[in-house]
């Protein structure tokens, strides 16, 4: 047995980049607005959302967010389809750590 510290889940990541797996991407603030499979997003505010709703979890404009705990993030593509995931990296565990010293 070591001593050796564990990395924290996505320490010192950031949410204009990536989501955080541990929380299911809830966090993520960037910009992507397209699906995996290359759909367009369309805007948040076109949907019955509250202004509350729109705040805390980032719904602005047509950006890939996870306001209700799904597996990733998603945006709505259009009425036929409805809505998908989007292809937002991962944050990692230990990312921008030194493997020397925590793992």
């Amino acid at each position: 047995y070591c001593d050796v510290p564990l990395c924290i889940d996505c320490l010192g990541y950031d949410p204009q980049t990536c989501g955080c797996a541990s929380t299911l991407q809830r966090e993520y603030r960037g910009t992507i607005n397209t699906t995996l499979s290359g759909k367009a997003c369309i805007r948040w505010n076109d949907f019955n959302y509250t202004e509350v709703d729109i705040l805390f979890a980032g719904l602005n404009e047509n950006y890939c967010r996870n306001p209700d705990g799904d597996d990733l993030v998603w945006c709505y593509v259009n009425e036929d389809v409805g809505w998908e995931y989007c292809d937002v990296p991962l944050c990692h565990a230990c990312s921008g750590y030194d493997p020397q010293t925590c793992g």
